[in-house]
């Protein structure tokens, strides 16, 4: 039986698909009639997956109908390592698929940090500054952008992985180009004179 909160909220996704959403397909195409168009949804699980992990119980492994429980297992330096992939694949082939994920991931971030970063510098520079960001040198318009990515990667570096080599270099590159941008400001906006 469902709960008062669980029944209320279906009640409410109710009103709000019948209010919000109140059109179907059909009204896109004059000529349909309602039941016209039928779409079916269908689940189709792999019928072969590759787990990586450690097995912690086995009820009834004789019987037909077992049941076996997979958790994650701990690797050499402390880390909970589970995986499950479909198909078959070796321990060693998940691994590097996984890595490769990961590799595509943290770059598209960089890289979406980087757009933000650039707005940033123009946010920054014209609104607290002063400046006239886009009548900057390249040359200081990359350095301002560097710094501001090396300040943001490098704090969330050491905020999750706690003082590193790595975050104290981003930060410490974050400073070297942040005195170059003050060498090297970009020209002061003109005032407009009324």
């Amino acid at each position: 039986t469902a709960s008062r909160y669980e029944s209320s909220f279906k009640y409410f996704i109710k009103y709000v698909e019948g209010s919000l959403f109140d059109w179907q397909i059909g009204d896109l195409m004059p000529s349909c009639e309602a039941g016209d168009i039928r779409i079916r949804y269908t689940v189709q699980d792999p019928t072969d997956v590759s787990i990586l992990g450690q097995v912690t119980n086995v009820d009834n492994l004789s019987s037909t109908s077992s049941t076996v429980a997979v958790e994650p297992f701990q690797s050499k330096i402390g880390k909970a390592v589970g995986l499950v992939h479909q198909g078959y694949h070796s321990a060693e082939e998940m691994i590097k698929s996984e890595d490769h994920d990961s590799f595509v991931k943290a770059c598209i971030l960089r890289v979406l940090l980087i757009l933000w970063s650039e707005a940033v510098c123009h946010i920054i520079g014209s609104k607290i500054f002063h400046f006239n960001v886009s009548g900057a040198k390249v040359p200081t318009q990359f350095a301002m952008i560097v710094a501001v990515w090396c300040f943001c990667v490098g704090c969330m570096w050491t905020i999750i992985w706690g003082m590193n080599v790595d975050g104290i270099f981003l930060l410490f590159t974050s400073l070297v180009f942040s005195a170059i941008v003050v060498l090297h400001p970009p020209p002061l906006k003109k005032k407009k004179i009324a």
